[in-house]
């Protein structure tokens, strides 16, 4: 479930994402039932989402971010930002490439599960990658 999908600057965000890329209607449909307690970063470059739990009494830092490299190709990389809130490090775990026409809500739920378990190795979707050949898009 998304936390905050009333705020409107997370609405606006959701509808010009999804409006630029069709797919994430269906992402999106899987973060709204989802039984995790996620949201949606809206001042960020691409669609990011966060991990609105706690892992051993402390909130969860994971985050995963969609990006597009190609007009078929999605990406999602799944990070921790860095504690430091001056700082940009991110610290990452890795990611997922994927054909956009190939995006099932198995995958997405892998995703969501890694996601809420503070990325547990454990809990590693299917087809992780741990390097890639892009750049994260930047946010600032």
């Amino acid at each position: 479930m998304l936390v905050n999908a009333d705020d409107p600057a997370v609405q606006q965000k959701i509808e010009a994402e999804c409006s630029t890329h069709g797919c994430l209607e269906h992402v999106m449909g899987v973060l709204h039932e989802s039984p995790y307690a996620l949201r949606i970063i809206a001042e960020d470059s691409a669609l990011t989402v966060a991990a609105n739990n706690e892992i051993d009494g402390k909130p969860n830092r994971g985050v995963f971010k969609i990006f597009f490299p190609k007009e078929t190709k999605l990406v999602a990389i799944f990070y921790k930002k860095s504690l430091v809130s001056w700082s940009r490090d991110r610290y990452s775990y890795g990611g997922m490439e994927a054909n956009v026409a190939k995006i099932d809500e198995a995958k997405i739920d892998e995703w969501l599960t890694f996601l809420n378990a503070g990325f547990d190795p454990g809990q590693r979707p299917a087809q992780f990658q741990r390097t890639f050949p892009y750049d994260l898009p930047d946010d600032e």
